[in-house]
């Protein structure tokens, strides 16, 4: 008897002194106050109705007109404003380690993304719908985007075109988009075939090797009669038909307006 009054009063003891276990299962409740440092999350809260508190600069990208409060640039951002604008959680991605440290510093809770390939967009979505309590929303925004590149694919396949081969110049002279990228999943998705794997520096050699048939950049950063002139590029078909295109940036951003993007390219690999 003694022993069991013993253990009674211990477990009393315990629960009045916060060392009970805590309760499995429950969930956080939702922030008020975003930081948003990824330009694919802050576009996916603002289609949620979920408007970020702050954003960093890159995020201006996809903000609009009445933009959140800029704090910072990537990773680096500015304590002062992060806290006077009572910032209680923040949307980072995945590789922002330096910035995911000192905000766990200040206490605020990090909800880490990414990378975002096309068949993981609607998981991206629906976390960012958990995070934010609207579900069904994302849930919604989900669907519309599986239904809409079921049409895509579907009206692709029956053009009964052959796939074009493209090359992709990212920002830099010399420097394509690999196919086993997200820019490669929009390639493929819009009805073309990128032949180089993956994203980085290929020589002259290796261009003329693959002889694109469509080449894409990025507007604002290349230039189609420097690209057109470039070793290995000057011979390819894409250049003899004029088949040369720039892709705004904002289109580019990854998990921003993928079905926008694949429209577009899609438009011009028809040409």
């Amino acid at each position: 008897m003694r022993d069991i009054l013993f253990n009674f009063l211990l477990v009393g003891l315990l629960f009045l002194t916060g060392c009970s276990p805590e309760p499995q299962g429950l969930e956080q409740k939702a922030p008020a106050r975003i930081l948003s440092l990824s330009a694919a999350a802050t576009h996916t809260l603002l289609a949620l109705g979920v408007r970020p508190a702050a954003i960093d600069e890159y995020g201006l990208i996809v903000a609009g007109v009445d933009s959140p409060a800029v704090v910072g640039k990537g990773s680096l951002f500015s304590r002062e404003k992060v806290v006077g604008l009572g910032i209680d959680c923040a949307v980072i991605w995945y590789y922002q380690h330096d910035a995911e440290r000192e905000l766990k510093r200040m206490g605020i809770r990090v909800e880490k993304v990414g990378p975002v390939r096309l068949e993981q967009y609607p998981d991206f979505l629906m976390q960012l719908g958990r995070l934010t309590g609207k579900e069904k929303e994302a849930a919604a925004l989900s669907d519309a985007f599986r239904k809409e590149l079921t049409m895509l694919s579907v009206s692709k396949d029956r053009t009964g075109r052959k796939i074009p081969k493209v090359m992709f110049e990212l920002y830099t002279s010399g420097r394509y988009a690999g196919n086993e990228s997200y820019i490669g999943d929009l390639v493929r998705a819009a009805g073309g075939m990128i032949p180089i794997r993956r994203t980085g520096l290929i020589n002259a050699e290796r261009v003329c090797q693959e002889a694109p048939e469509v080449l894409f950049y990025v507007e604002g950063s290349g230039d189609p009669v420097r690209l057109a002139s470039q070793p290995g590029v000057s011979a390819s078909s894409a250049v003899r038909s004029k088949r040369i295109y720039g892709v705004p940036r904002h289109l580019l951003t990854e998990g921003v307006s993928p079905l926008k993007t694949i429209q577009y390219i899609r438009e011009r690999l028809e040409r």
